[in-house]
C-alpha cells in the first residue's frame, strides 16, 4: 500500500480513477480507453515519462503521470504534470505522490523547472493550491478555459 511506480497491471483501475474525477472536472472530452491506455503504457516505459500509483488495500485510488521535456527555448529541461487524480478520500496520498514526482525530476540535471497546474475546475476552495504551496511550488499564473454555456 501507498505510492509506488505504476506496472502495467495498473491501467485499467488507474483509468477508471480517471474517469470518476474527469466526469466531475471541466474537461468535454470522452475517456477514450485505448487512447488512455497507450499514453499510460508509454509513461510506463518511456524514461522522459513517469507514472505512480497510490494504492490503498490492494486498489488503486489515484495516479500521477509525469513528462520531462526540452524547453523550447533552451537546452535545459521542465518537468510537469500530465494528469493527477485521487479519489477524495484519499488525498493522504496527494503529497506522497507529489513528493515522488519532485525527486524524480531532480534526478535529471537538465530538469531546471518543475511545474504542476490544476486544470480540472474541481479546486474552487483551494486546497489543492495550498497543497502544492506547502511543497513548495508558487502560484505563478493561470488556466483560462473557453466553456461553453451548458458545460459550467
Amino acid at each position: 500500500m501507498g505510492v509506488r511506480l505504476a506496472t502495467p497491471e495498473d491501467i485499467t483501475q488507474a483509468i477508471e480513477v480517471g474517469k470518476r474525477i474527469l466526469a466531475r472536472s471541466v474537461y468535454g472530452a470522452d475517456v477514450f480507453d485505448l487512447q488512455a491506455r497507450k499514453v499510460m503504457l508509454r509513461a510506463i516505459n518511456d524514461k522522459s515519462m513517469a507514472l505512480w500509483v497510490a494504492e490503498h488495500k490492494g486498489k488503486i485510488v489515484g495516479f500521477f503521470m509525469a513528462i520531462k521535456e526540452q524547453h523550447w527555448f533552451s537546452k535545459k529541461k521542465y518537468a510537469g504534470d500530465m494528469c493527477f487524480v485521487m479519489d477524495e478520500q484519499h488525498g493522504n496520498y496527494a503529497a506522497p505522490i507529489i513528493r515522488r514526482f519532485i525527486k524524480w525530476a531532480k534526478s535529471d540535471e537538465k530538469v531546471v523547472d518543475i511545474q504542476l497546474g490544476i486544470t480540472s475546475g474541481l479546486d474552487n476552495d483551494g486546497r489543492v493550491g495550498r497543497m502544492y504551496q506547502n511543497l513548495g511550488f508558487t502560484h505563478v499564473g493561470g488556466v483560462y478555459a473557453y466553456l461553453e454555456k451548458e458545460n459550467v
